[in-house]
């Protein structure tokens, strides 16, 4: 779900029954224009989302937030992060010749932070990765791997190997559209950084055997044209809550 609407930063959680207020021609015109998220205590955020064509151009939030995008043709190549005019997060995706993500940096520029994904792709459709974490220079420390598996298009299990163990999450996701579907190139960094949404539908379940107290359900409601307007997701924290508008 376009990365967890940008991680923490811009989380994108899901109740509340709500319409849209517009109806597009056809599907692939449906572009999310505003949400509200309400966390688990209560506060509220609005975020605005600007587009070039069905191009993402930025996203914009409270106390001066600003995410810029940068594309390479149909790709998404960095994303920057704002709160006015200084820069506080840089994330940049690098691509092979038949256009899948193999690499994934996030920069965190006030501490000094570093992340590092890299991707392997395999002929039946998995994907292995490997992470480490490291400064604004190199990224070698806390190495891990691990492999996502897909069903119709869709993550459907993550395992991790750490330390000579593995762990397991399972998904499962409804048939409708994701709200963010329709934005070019977003599907191909949405699992970037651990993050699972789903590309085409949206992520129901979210199952964590060894690790239950993380387990997440999601239970959405939709527009006619099959697009959230509202969810409710329940973790271990409680509720969290967004209303999505489309134009």
């Amino acid at each position: 779900m376009m990365k967890k609407i940008i991680v923490a930063c811009l989380a994108l959680f899901f109740v509340v029954s709500c319409s849209s207020t517009d109806s597009p021609s056809s599907s692939q015109d449906i572009l999310v224009k505003r949400t509200i998220s309400i966390d688990e205590d209560g506060v509220e955020e609005t975020l605005l989302y600007f587009y070039n064509g069905n191009k993402i151009d930025r996203i914009e939030g409270p106390n001066g937030l600003k995410v810029k995008f940068t594309y390479s043709g149909d790709l998404i190549t960095a994303v920057r992060y704002f709160v006015g005019t200084m820069e506080f997060q840089t994330e940049s995706y690098t691509y092979n010749s038949q256009g899948k993500m193999i690499k994934y940096v996030l920069l965190a520029l006030l501490q000094d932070y570093g992340v590092k994904e890299q991707y392997t792709y395999n002929a039946d459709g998995s994907i292995n990765f490997t992470r480490a974490i490291g400064d604004l220079v190199s990224q070698t420390e806390s190495p891990s791997s691990g492999k996502l598996f897909f069903t119709n298009g869709e993550i459907t299990k993550r395992e991790t190997y750490l330390l000579g163990a593995t762990t397991e999450v399972n998904y499962t996701y409804d048939t409708q559209n994701n709200p963010f579907k329709n934005i070019t190139g977003i599907a191909k960094i949405s699992f970037a950084d651990q993050n699972i949404g789903g590309f085409n539908h949206n992520l129901l379940t979210e199952e964590h055997p060894t690790f239950p107290d993380s387990n997440v359900s999601t239970v959405y409601q939709y527009n006619s044209n099959n697009f959230p307007i509202s969810a409710v997701e329940t973790t271990s924290f409680g509720v969290s809550s967004n209303l999505f508008f489309y134009e």
